[in-house]
C-alpha cells in the first residue's frame, strides 16, 4: 500500500488538474497525509513491511535515520526558502534554523559513533567536522544567501555518505552482533552491468535534475515568484 501510494496520490491530483473536481482535491489531500506518514517511517527505520514483519532494527539502522530525515528536512526547507517567497519561505526559514543545529549534532555524534564501532580514523573525524560546519552555519547565510545556504546542506549530504563509506569500508552495514556478520560491499552490490548501467544514468540525469529544480526551466516562470 506504501508503495503504491505516490502513484495513486500523483492520480488523484492530476485528475483535479484536468477536471477542476473538488473530490479529486480532497482525495489527494487525504491519502497524501498517509503518504508522508509512511514516507518518514521509512526514513527512520526502513521500509514500513518491516513493521508487518515484526523485524528489529540495529541501533545504527534507528540513529542513521534520525540524522538523514533531520539533514534532509533542513535540506528541503533550504530548497522552500530559495524557491519561495512570501509565507511558505518564512516558514521555510523557521524550519531550517531549528533543523540544522539538531542536523548537526545528530550527524556529528552518529559519525563518530560510528567510527568507534568500526576503526578510529582521521579521515573520518575530519569529514564529521566538515559536514557539521557546513549545517551549522546555515542559519547565519540563509537570510542574505539562501544558494549557499542549500549548498552547505548539499554539501553536508555528500560528506555525510563518503564519510560513512569511509568507515564502513569494506562493509555495506554493520552487524549488530559481532562483525563476523557484516555484510560486505561485495556481497551486497548488484552486479558489474548494472552498476554501469546506474552509473552512466546517474552521470546524465542528475545534472539536469539539479538543473531543472536549481535552476527553473528555460521559458517557463521560475518558482521564486510564487507566492
Amino acid at each position: 500500500m506504501s508503495i503504491g501510494l505516490a502513484a495513486f496520490v500523483a492520480l488523484c491530483q492530476t485528475l483535479h488538474y484536468r477536471t477542476g473536481r473538488e473530490v479529486y482535491l480532497r482525495m489527494t489531500r487525504f491519502w497524501g497525509k498517509f503518504l508522508l506518514i509512511s514516507m518518514a517511517i521509512g526514513v527512520v527505520t526502513g521500509i514500513v513491511q518491516e513493521f508487518q514483519f515484526g523485524m528489529n532494527w540495529s541501533l545504527c539502522s534507528k540513529y542513521g535515520g534520525l540524522v538523514t530525515l533531520t539533514l534532509f528536512l533542513t535540506h528541503g526547507a533550504n530548497f522552500l526558502r530559495l524557491r519561495t517567497k512570501g509565507e511558505l519561505a518564512d516558514r521555510a526559514t523557521t524550519v531550517a534554523h531549528r533543523g540544522a543545529p539538531v542536523a548537526a549534532v545528530l550527524m556529528v555524534g552518529f559519525l563518530l559513533w560510528t567510527a568507534s564501532n568500526q576503526s578510529w580514523d582521521a579521515v573520518v573525524v575530519g569529514l564529521a567536522i566538515l559536514a557539521a560546519v557546513a549545517v551549522v552555519l546555515v542559519p547565519t547565510v540563509l537570510q542574505r544567501n539562501p544558494t549557499q545556504a542549500f549548498g552547505g546542506t548539499t554539501a553536508a549530504i555528500a560528506l555525510l555518505f563518503v564519510a560513512l563509506l569511509a568507515a564502513l569500508f569494506p562493509n555495506a552495514v554493520p552487524s549488530s552482533t559481532s562483525h563476523l556478520f557484516d555484510l560486505q560491499l561485495s556481497a551486497a552490490s548488484s552486479t558489474s552491468f548494472t552498476l554501469t548501467v546506474m552509473t552512466v544514468v546517474a552521470v546524465i540525469f542528475v545534472p539536469i535534475c539539479a538543473r531543472l529544480h536549481g535552476m527553473g526551466v528555460p521559458g517557463l516562470p521560475s518558482p521564486s515568484r510564487s507566492r
